[in-house]
């Protein structure tokens, strides 16, 4: 589930959906539902510039919706594939009209993410690629609500004690981890 303004996103992975609820009332029937489908996995739905964008697992993509829940574009996040040929698009952060993708890049055949995940930026008016920065495996971003010029990041391998939860800084990229997995005596890479 997303929140946005008063209306409340729902991401049906298993169907390829999004439903809207308007005024975040999931007793009532959506006030707009989209499909995606079969196999493309949407993770994480996200209003930034002039669309609403969708991150799609399975198909190597990000795409951007009107109003109406019509397709006006898409970004390829294909360059960034792992040995398996998927990016795994995740979780989303809008930050000043730039949007901020965490890209997984895990290995299913493996059942183990790669050593070295991404996170890419997207220009939401010219629906295109900005910059990408390198992180450790298994990002996961949020937006941090105590500091707009960076956004907040999780990783680390699943069960692995080698993960930590840092800041980006929006406008460089740059790493800044403020507790790692030693410090817990656990593992911080939970997706």
């Amino acid at each position: 589930m997303h929140a946005q303004g008063a209306d409340l996103w729902v991401v049906d992975r298993t169907a390829g959906t999004a439903s809207v609820y308007a005024d975040a009332d999931l007793s009532s029937t959506p006030s707009l539902e989209v499909s995606f489908g079969e196999g493309t996995n949407p993770h994480d739905v996200v209003d930034c510039g002039p669309w609403t964008w969708v991150s799609l697992y399975d198909n190597n993509a990000v795409i951007a919706l009107d109003d109406a829940g019509n397709t006006v574009g898409a970004v390829s996040v294909e360059s960034f594939a792992d040995a398996d040929g998927g990016a795994e698009p995740d979780s989303m952060v809008c930050v000043n009209d730039t949007l901020w993708v965490a890209l997984q890049r895990y290995a299913f055949g493996l059942y183990a993410n790669d050593a070295i995940g991404q996170v890419v930026t997207i220009d939401t008016t010219a629906v295109s690629l900005l910059g990408n920065y390198p992180t450790q495996a298994n990002p996961t971003i949020r937006a941090n609500e105590s500091d707009a010029s960076s956004v907040l990041i999780q990783v680390g391998g699943w069960g692995a004690p080698d993960g930590s939860i840092g800041t980006l800084d929006v406008a460089n990229g740059e790493y800044l981890p403020l507790v790692d997995a030693m410090d817990l005596g656990g593992s911080i890479g939970l997706g």
